[in-house]
């Protein structure tokens, strides 16, 4: 049986499943460039302000966990990185790689605006069904010259419709070669070897099959879109959102 990922759209009937789309996105754009600007003041703020809006979603945390065991790796890796190439105080030292103390305190910070980033997406999609995330691409795109809103909405909306069904395909995989004794082997390349290649054959055959279903069904990208309407709690809630982000910008 399929388990819902952090990725995938959650039914329900809180504020933000039935704030309109157009401000999710604009908050979304607002708190990507806060997570990045803000000073460490702001960043306890904003993250508070996040972790109540995934609390008001119901969102299993260790089926979070679960799921962005990749995000962590990439965590450890920008975390070295900068812990090695950023100058200052050593603090420990292997060979000829030197840990500054500046550079852990610059990696942790840095780590903590992408934890941010990633928090904000996962609201923004457990909380957004796939069509109204279209529509609202859709209507950001349309007073751009030369861009094929309806197209590029379109691929958008299934890129991230895609994304939960490759994590699934990669949870089974992972499970299958569990059961066979696939952690026996230490070689890491072999082992991400094994893993990879059936995965990619996975997606390219469900991309295929995919396609083959749109095009029986002769889709195309100039369909009715729900009607998007502005109500006065929107409103209010994107001026109190543009008063916090003023406020964590300048603490």
């Amino acid at each position: 049986m399929a388990q819902l990922t952090v990725f995938e759209y959650r039914a329900g009937t809180s504020f933000l499943h039935q704030q309109d789309v157009r401000c999710k996105i604009t908050s979304l754009i607002l708190i990507n460039a806060l997570a990045f600007n803000a000073t460490h003041i702001g960043l306890i703020v904003l993250s508070g302000l996040l972790i109540l809006m995934f609390l008001q979603l119901r969102i299993s945390i260790l089926t979070t966990l679960r799921n962005l065991r990749l995000l962590f790796l990439i965590l450890v890796f920008v975390l070295g990185t900068r812990s090695i190439y950023t100058q200052g105080d050593p603090l420990f030292q292997f060979g000829f790689l030197v840990i500054t103390g500046q550079g852990l305190q610059s990696g942790a910070v840095y780590c903590w605006r992408l934890i941010t980033l990633f928090l904000a997406g996962i609201i923004f999609v457990s909380s957004t069904g796939i069509t109204e995330i279209k529509s609202g691409i859709q209507w950001f795109l349309k007073p751009l010259p030369g861009i094929p809103e309806r197209k590029v909405a379109v691929m958008i909306s299934l890129m991230v419709r895609f994304l939960p069904l490759v994590l699934q395909q990669a949870g089974e995989i992972s499970e299958a070669q569990k059961s066979r004794g696939a952690e026996i082997r230490k070689n890491p390349v072999k082992r991400l070897t094994l893993f990879s290649v059936p995965l990619f054959r996975r997606v390219f055959e469900t991309a295929d099959r995919l396609v083959l279903a749109m095009e029986s069904r002769c889709f195309s990208e100039n369909r009715t879109d729900p009607q998007m309407k502005l109500k006065s709690v929107d409103l209010i809630s994107m001026v109190i959102l543009f008063v916090l982000g003023i406020i964590i910008f300048t603490l």
